[in-house]
């Protein structure tokens, strides 16, 4: 193979184009077969794995690479030929790799299988190239095929049989399609690739102009997605990025993972029926009340719960995007056979929401790609905010501004589930109160004023019996002269802040110890 090279007249720059192509078909195919997110693992293992089978054994059969290999052997003084160091470093690199992609710990039985194929294949890769292997894949074709074949025939079938034995064996019996794609990919890549561009179709193919034209456009993809790409999703998926520089794009930090009890509400576990000597509070709402963007333990429901003290049992029966029709169907629901002394309803500007809403659904360009990249979420994350500003698409604001038409259907379904909300706790004999939560720039672009929403909130509330208090002045106070991100959950969140969570529950607390429903903490 070497002398069809020579022969071919190779110029320079072509080792570098299968290089290139090679890597192109394994990022390729560790993107696809990542159906499920790349944790960071996957890509410390695509690193290993392009060392192990692209960049070393190009490298080692350069003049500086055999040099390195000569001084290795000679420092071993002797026991370790070229050809044995080589097949060593190779076969580790491999075996890092895979160890690094498994995510749950394997059978002993597997791990095993897993070293004795790699060994395998990696020594059959290596042994094929010297004089004495080539004579056996000589005889071995000639046998099989009356010579109508030539050696490198078998020597692609054998390297494609330990391939796929390794897969075979490092995956469960039943593959999803992206990993079967993957494989087919990575065959092309370890095996096809670098046998046929050796031959002098292949090298014809390397110095054509159109692939040369192809190569320059690959290139720049390949280049921008690892100097901008690969960055920016290295990046995005750190908790620090999370919390402080671009915020959530895919999965929660560690700290604000959300745990749910058996009934899916973000709360501890509560009997049905209502211990003795406790007080029962239920609080209903959307987000905000459920806590998105912050811990557990910084929910304005369990801080509120600590400052009323053992003696009162606070339950919370929140659910994102959830309206006043969803929280009032829940209460009926549920919520009613607890036995409630109080119910909170958390009440915020978009809980006018009629169904179905009318919202308009976020642009998705870059996540209808079928590979799953925080990076390609904060992409249509600022692509829509963009169109937002532009006046291209219907903006929340102008969604949310709807809401509070007078003759529109969120006003209107809104005033009768609330006015029969207040009908039957009134039947009940259950105190119910509404807290309007303003939060930091919540609707940057609507018309109607956050204030002016708070007010007519309250005033709905009021007028069904509710008690009704619009935290908004003491909201204003407290917070007066704090940067508006500051109170954000997330960089790209403004659902309200743990610190904004302890206010609401300050603001609760105080307005039930003045009414006499809870007692005063010592």
């Amino acid at each position: 193979m070497d002398e069809t090279i020579k022969s071919a007249g190779e110029r320079p720059g072509t080792g570098a184009l299968r290089l290139l192509y090679q890597f192109a078909f394994l990022l390729v195919a560790f993107l696809v077969a990542c159906h499920s997110g790349l944790p960071l693992e996957r890509f410390a293992t695509l690193v290993v794995l392009v060392a192990a089978v692209v960049v070393w054994p190009e490298w080692t059969r350069a003049p500086s690479g055999t040099r390195l290999l000569k001084k290795a052997a000679v420092a071993s003084q002797g026991y370790l030929g070229v050809s044995v160091l080589r097949f060593l470093c190779q076969f580790v690199f491999l075996l890092g790799g895979f160890l690094l992609v498994r995510l749950k710990p394997w059978p002993s039985y597997r791990l095993a299988a897993l070293v004795a194929v790699v060994a395998v294949g990696v020594l059959w890769q290596e042994w094929t190239r010297p004089p004495s292997g080539r004579r056996l894949l000589k005889k071995t074709t000639a046998a099989l095929s009356n010579g109508h074949s030539g050696d490198g025939t078998l020597k692609l079938l054998g390297q494609f049989a330990f391939l796929l034995g390794a897969f075979l064996l490092t995956y469960p019996k039943t593959w999803p399609t992206g990993r079967l794609a993957a494989l087919v990919v990575l065959v092309v890549a370890v095996v096809v690739w670098p046998e046929w561009v050796h031959t002098p179709s292949g090298l014809r193919l390397l110095r054509s102009a159109a692939f040369q034209n192809l190569t320059t456009v690959a290139v720049s993809v390949l280049l921008t997605f690892v100097v901008i790409g690969l960055p920016l999703e290295m990046v995005l998926r750190t908790d620090y990025s999370k919390r402080h520089l671009l915020g959530r794009y895919g999965a929660w930090p560690e700290d604000l993972v959300q745990h749910r009890n058996s009934r899916r509400y973000r709360d501890v576990e509560h009997e049905v029926e209502k211990p003795a000597g406790v007080t029962r509070i239920v609080i209903l709402g959307d987000s905000f009340a459920f806590g998105q963007g912050v811990a557990d333990e910084e929910i304005f429901a369990r801080v509120l719960a600590r400052m009323a003290g053992p003696q009162v049992e606070v339950i919370n029966m929140a659910k994102g995007g959830w309206n006043t029709i969803n929280q009032f169907m829940a209460f009926k629901r549920e919520g009613l056979a607890y036995e409630p002394d109080v119910v909170i309803v958390a009440a915020v500007t978009n809980d006018l929401e009629p169904s179905p809403s009318g919202q308009q659904l976020q642009w998705r360009v870059f996540t209808s790609i079928p590979v799953n990249l925080d990076s390609f979420r904060f992409l249509d994350y600022q692509l829509n905010r963009l169109g937002d500003t532009l006046g291209l698409r219907l903006s929340y604001g102008e969604w949310e501004d709807s809401l509070y038409d007078p003759e529109g259907p969120g006003w209107t379904q809104w005033q009768l589930i609330i006015h029969e909300f207040g009908e039957l706790l009134s039947s009940e004999r259950i105190p119910g109160y509404a807290f309007i939560l303003p939060s930091a720039g919540w609707c940057d672009t609507c018309v109607f004023s956050p204030e002016e929403k708070y007010r007519l909130l309250e005033e709905g509330f009021a007028e069904v019996g509710f008690r009704a208090y619009n935290l908004f002045p003491a909201y204003s106070q407290e917070f007066e002269g704090v940067p508006e991100k500051d109170l954000w959950a997330l960089p790209n969140d403004r659902h309200p802040s743990a610190r904004v969570h302890k206010f609401y529950a300050e603001q609760m607390y105080s307005r039930l110890v003045v009414d006499g429903l809870l007692p005063v903490s010592p």
